[in-house]
């Protein structure tokens, strides 16, 4: 009953949303920004049974934008729904990510046209250890099928600033980007480490204040 439900609701949400995003094995980055459609939930207590809703999922609206920010301080929460589809005769895996870390509070939802639901629950609050990928940001792999066709929600809500960057990325292109970042910011803090030291070492010969209140700044 419950999976017939589920497709019912597949179905009534595909007919009216965006175009679904094709995955093919062309694609090794895409950005989701302008696929999507958020739903703002003031009180922060709609479910995803709720927004599944003819009447709630009506008041979802379009994304103008690649990145989607609604600023500092927020108590609503957000919902982010999207639908993406496999139009080849193989399977395809994906790694999602969410880039940027300091969202407190994620609940991932991905529903088949069949009516098979997973769930994910993220954030920054939460222990790191049981991220489905140990990575700064929040990475989730994906599999669609042949010819699959799934719709996502993100729910997100947090109290630091309100910016869910989305990409669609595949796994050795992924790996390959992040690997270019992890050298560049191991640089950038390789020198803070070494003007820390040094004014730490220049502190403790001639006992100037100012350069221990640099060395705490920079650390």
């Amino acid at each position: 009953m419950m999976g017939l439900v589920c497709l019912i609701a597949f179905c009534s949400l595909t007919a009216r949303a965006a175009e679904p995003v094709l995955v093919t094995e062309a694609d090794s980055e895409m950005s989701l920004g302008l696929h999507l459609e958020y739903l703002e939930d003031k009180e922060g207590t709609l479910t995803l049974e709720d927004v599944l809703k003819p009447e709630v999922a009506a008041r979802f609206v379009k994304s103008q934008v690649e990145t989607p920010n609604f600023g500092l301080g927020l108590s609503s929460a957000y919902w982010f729904s999207f639908e993406l589809r496999n139009p080849g005769s193989e399977s395809i895996e994906r790694l999602l990510e969410i880039g940027y870390p300091l969202l407190d509070d994620i609940h991932y939802h991905r529903i088949s046209e069949t009516g098979e639901r997973a769930h994910l629950h993220l954030g920054d609050k939460l222990v790191f250890s049981e991220r489905p990928i140990d990575h700064r940001n929040f990475v989730i792999p994906m599999k669609l099928a042949a010819g699959e066709g799934v719709r996502v929600f993100i729910r997100v809500q947090t109290s630091s600033s309100f910016r869910v960057p989305l990409t669609m990325w595949e796994p050795s292109a992924f790996l390959e980007a992040d690997l270019s970042k992890t050298l560049i910011y191991g640089l950038y803090f390789g020198i803070l480490a070494v003007m820390a030291l040094y004014n730490l070492f220049v502190f403790l010969s001639i006992r100037a204040r100012s350069y221990l209140y640099y060395v705490v700044f920079v650390a």
